[in-house]
């Protein structure tokens, strides 16, 4: 507290021009002023590259806030905007990464405000940032996929940059089936992303949150299908399956048939001259569907 504040809540003297005198301070006339000077001065606010007419606006006093009438509620001046920014507030260079003004902030002191001046402000943007989610799908149910990848955190993009990843060179499990790399489509049959060399995903233009979602692509392992050829008994194996590329053994089992002596299996049906196996024979790099008639 002052001393003319202290003075004040004794004699009350403000509002008025009376002279007062007191045991204290003696003959001594005491007088206070309000005495705002008018003042008139321009403010240029510009788009700083967004969208709308710069607008000038003529202030009469002398700590206005950056707004059409000048108080602290009034409207934003220029309404402008800017397709994926958000207004920040103004600055007195364009282009500027920060504001020096807040929007409908005070002009002091970053602007004088002085009588007749003439000032010129921009609007300051801040690129708004899109989340891209890059998700892994299993694509089947029933059972958990062993050494499925994570999928990573989101990456913030700003709007209309491209967005680029490296997806996953993780090689998936499943019981009888073999992985072929990752599609955009869950019922794809060949997949689009594979290691260990085509495996960037990209995305142009970024507008909104954006997730991506790869599935897995699976292909059934090979069938061995035994067939007893017109057996009349014995034991014909049941079906089973092996990897590609990998080297299968012939399973257990002698067909009886009446007249015939079994001499083994054969991918060809009745052809004697062809490769035989027999139980514990080997079948290498396994690649589609066969059946095995005995030959005859």
């Amino acid at each position: 507290m002052t001393i003319l504040d202290a003075l004040n809540s004794l004699y009350h003297f403000r509002g008025s021009q009376a002279a007062y005198n007191s045991s204290y301070w003696h003959d001594v006339d005491i007088r206070e002023f309000i005495d705002e000077k008018p003042v008139s001065f321009t403010v240029t606010y510009n788009n700083g590259g967004g969208t709308g007419t710069a607008v000038t606006i003529t202030y009469t006093t002398s700590s206005p806030n950056a707004t059409t009438d000048g108080s602290a509620t009034g409207a934003t001046p220029g309404g402008f905007t800017r397709t994926g920014y958000t207004f920040k507030g103004w600055a007195t260079a364009n282009g500027a990464s920060a504001a020096q003004i807040a929007d409908k902030g005070a002009l002091k002191p970053t602007l004088a405000c002085a009588d007749g001046g003439a000032y010129t402000l921009y609007a300051v943007w801040e690129v708004v940032k899109h989340n891209v989610t890059l998700t892994y799908i299993q694509n089947f149910t029933g059972s958990v996929a062993g050494s499925m990848p994570s999928n990573p955190a989101a990456v913030p993009v700003n709007h209309g940059d491209n967005y680029s990843s490296t997806v996953s060179n993780n090689t998936p499990t499943r019981t009888g089936y073999e992985f072929l790399g990752w599609s955009e489509s869950a019922s794809a049959t060949t997949a689009t992303y594979y290691g260990p060399s085509n495996l960037t995903i990209t995305r142009n233009n970024i507008t909104a949150d954006t997730t991506i979602t790869l599935y897995a692509v699976w292909k059934a392992y090979p069938t061995i299908t035994y067939n007893g050829n017109g057996n009349t008994g014995g034991t014909v194996p049941t079906s089973t399956s092996a990897a590609p590329g990998s080297t299968y053994n012939i399973a257990q089992g002698v067909p009886v048939r009446t007249g015939y002596v079994f001499a083994g299996w054969t991918t060809v049906q009745n052809n004697a001259s062809g490769t035989k196996y027999s139980y514990n024979g080997t079948i290498a790099g396994a690649t589609g569907v066969f059946t095995m008639p005995p030959p005859t």
